[in-house]
């Protein structure tokens, strides 16, 4: 004799008697389950992803000693001329055959500390790269924001690149709208003595979470580099342009060049040119490279 198997059930009966459910119940119950589910999942990927930090923590100073760690050049295009004006040298860490993501480890080195004799044995690289390129072109250099709360290691950057005899009028420090959340008088303090010594500034993903108008009119900055939030889309929305227009207007009184970066498609290229952006950068520019490379300009 075959035993009858039986599954269990919510009845979704419109009244509740009978220790029956209700039909709202049974969808926040539902609803709850899903949750639950999701939340098992992320905890498991937290959980996977913190036993990667620690692992790449444990490796970073060996990494060091290895110089694992070394520079990509993307280029960097006037939007008026096609001509290459510069490139921003982007990190990467070489870990056996994979590139980690330095959305991974650069949390990581600055919570440590390493991120400054990361960012110093860089700058050989930026040596080396420079080198190899006609003046004026630069090289935009993202620094840490939290090097920027500490005087002493904007004057190690200076020494360094005085040791290195390289032109700081041809190297571009990056930094960030958070970078002044902490302490502004103390940021505006490291900015103006780079800029002192020589060095160009620019304020890296103005427009997006951190943006302030009140920080970029205070800072003595030679370049807005926008949010790629900004551009994003900027193809299908018109609402979108026109804010972009006026991001792109504002910065100009205020005696700015503007970046677009992460540029995707040509569609993009048009509509950042026919905007007035001063530069631009992406994949529809070209890709990073491990040297500068000359590209041919993009229509």
């Amino acid at each position: 004799m075959m035993m009858e198997t039986t599954r269990p059930r919510i009845n979704t009966a419109m009244d509740g008697a009978d220790g029956l459910v209700a039909p709202e119940q049974a969808v926040e119950i539902v609803g709850l389950a899903a949750r639950l589910i999701r939340l098992k999942s992320r905890i498991s990927d937290l959980a996977a992803l913190g036993e990667f930090a620690v692992t790449l923590m444990g490796e970073m100073e060996e990494a060091l000693e290895r110089d694992a760690f070394c520079y990509f050049y993307q280029p960097i295009l006037s939007a008026s001329s096609g001509l290459i004006e510069g490139y921003e040298a982007l990190i990467r860490w070489r870990r056996g055959g994979e590139a980690i993501a330095p959305a991974l480890f650069l949390p990581i080195a600055e919570e440590t500390g390493a991120i400054r004799a990361i960012q110093q044995r860089l700058l050989n690289d930026v040596a080396l790269a420079s080198s190899k390129l006609a003046a004026p072109t630069f090289i935009s250099v993202n620094w840490s924001p939290r090097q920027f709360l500490k005087a002493s290691a904007v004057s190690a950057l200076i020494d360094r690149v005085a040791e290195l005899k390289l032109d700081p009028s041809r190297i571009i420090i990056e930094i960030t709208a958070r970078s002044g959340m902490v302490d502004p008088d103390l940021v505006y303090f490291c900015v103006q003595l780079l800029k002192e010594t020589g060095f160009q500034i620019a304020l890296d993903d103005f427009g997006g979470r951190y943006g302030s108008l009140a920080y970029v009119s205070r800072l003595p900055i030679d370049f807005i580099k926008l949010d790629p939030s900004l551009i994003a889309d900027v193809e299908h929305s018109e609402r979108a342009t026109r804010i972009l227009s006026g991001v792109v207007d504002f910065a100009h009184q205020l005696g700015h060049r503007v970046i677009a970066k992460c540029i995707e498609t040509q569609s993009q290229v048009r509509i950042l040119r026919r905007l007035g952006c001063d530069l631009l950068q992406g994949h529809a520019i070209g890709s990073p490279a491990r040297e500068p490379r000359l590209i041919k300009a993009h229509g």
